[in-house]
């Protein structure tokens, strides 16, 4: 090749994607700060969308970025400094993706990477029927009308627009072997979650989370917690 002209070429190596539609957001967000969205702005960004089948692409888009950054470093690199970079620029300059179908110019103008997490949760609602359909049936038991007054008077000094994120997240990411015991308490399985360098059982707030309920009923724990949410908002 003596004498010949060099050639750039700009190829994109890799495709990373999660073969169940469901990455480990919970080992993404010790690696990249994240800031959770508005309610308006997953509004909008939804209503841009218009369709589930459009939420479904965007969020194998927004997977790829997550399992590249997740893998960017391996497990010696803990923190990556690139929370304020545009998601656009990077799925572009990162993952070569040049001509990347967004969906959303909310998404593609303003969301940045420490929005990502924020952004696929609300993705996954949008798209998912049932998000806890894979979680093993032991945990799915019915709250009695007593527990469930109790969660719901105990939910009024709860932080929930923290809690719930949480706890979606380790439900549908943990919980689908079932290997873990049905009868060891929800509160001693979630307290350990982290937000913001800090364990939920640092919290005053969490001391108001019933202690007596098990973990065969944490599905309908967080249904009930979210329907209080709900109420709550409206």
């Amino acid at each position: 090749f003596t004498g010949k002209p060099l050639v750039k070429v700009k190829q994109r190596m890799m495709q990373y994607t999660d073969d169940e539609g469901a990455v480990n957001t919970r080992l993404f967000r010790q690696k990249v700060e994240q800031v959770a969205l508005t309610r308006e702005e997953k509004k909008t960004i939804l209503n841009e969308l218009g369709s589930p089948a459009a939420a479904h692409k965007l969020k194998g888009l927004v997977e790829m970025c997550i399992s590249y950054l997740q893998s960017t470093g391996g497990n010696l690199l803990q923190k990556l400094d690139v929370a304020e970079v545009k998601l656009a620029d990077y799925v572009k300059d990162t993952l070569l993706m040049e001509n990347a179908v967004f969906g959303s110019e909310t998404v593609k103008r303003k969301m940045k990477l420490k929005h990502i997490d924020s952004l696929h949760k609300a993705l996954r609602e949008f798209t998912v029927a049932d998000v806890f359909e894979n979680v093993h049936a032991k945990y799915k038991d019915t709250l009695d009308s007593k527990q469930t007054a109790s969660l719901k008077d105990s939910a009024k000094a709860l932080n929930l627009e923290v809690l719930l994120p949480l706890m979606q997240d380790v439900i549908a990411q943990t919980l689908a072997d079932g290997v873990m015991s049905e009868k060891g308490s929800i509160a001693d399985f979630i307290g350990w979650l982290e937000y913001e360098d800090s364990f939920l059982n640092d919290f005053p707030w969490f001391e108001k989370f019933p202690k007596q309920l098990l973990m065969r009923n944490i599905c309908d724990c967080y249904r009930v917690l979210e329907n209080c949410q709900s109420v709550t908002n409206n």
